[in-house]
């Protein structure tokens, strides 16, 4: 992923900025304006980030401003219409920058739990399924990912 040092460092400048705002709290859900903090405390962060509206240049660049060293791609279909988050493309440019890229697409949500969402547009009831399958089916996952954290 060939970026410009200027470009790179005027990225880490705004990363920077956003971030003075972002101070680490023992809330079990602290918002960022890039990120969502889903565990904090004593220990290592786990945070969520998307990719909507970003590029690959972006997302990298946030995730080593954060501080991450592994990425976790959650999705059950590791793939995407846009090329540049594609599993093949997330993972090398997070290799050159250091970051360990694993995917873990049982941790994802199911095709029909999306097409639920795209049918009735109840989030709430999306969430609810997935958490659902999440503690009946994917317990073994969620708390290898809770060790690797």
């Amino acid at each position: 992923m060939p970026v410009s040092s200027e470009k790179a460092e005027q990225r880490r400048q705004l990363n920077r900025t956003a971030l003075m705002a972002f101070s680490p709290s023992t809330q079990n859900a602290t918002k960022h304006p890039s990120w969502h903090v889903v565990q904090d405390g004593n220990g290592p962060a786990v945070f969520t980030i998307g990719y909507e509206r970003r590029d690959l240049e972006d997302l990298v660049s946030r995730l080593l401003e954060a501080g991450v060293e592994t990425l976790v791609d959650v999705r059950h279909r590791p793939m995407s219409r846009r090329s540049e988050f594609r599993r093949r493309s997330i993972e090398s440019a997070c290799e050159a920058c250091g970051i360990d890229y694993q995917s873990w697409p049982d941790l994802g949500s199911t095709d029909a739990q999306r097409d639920g969402l795209r049918e009735t547009s109840n989030f709430r009831e999306f969430r609810r399924r997935f958490r659902d399958m999440m503690k009946r089916s994917r317990s073994d996952s969620v708390a290898r990912l809770a060790s690797l954290a």
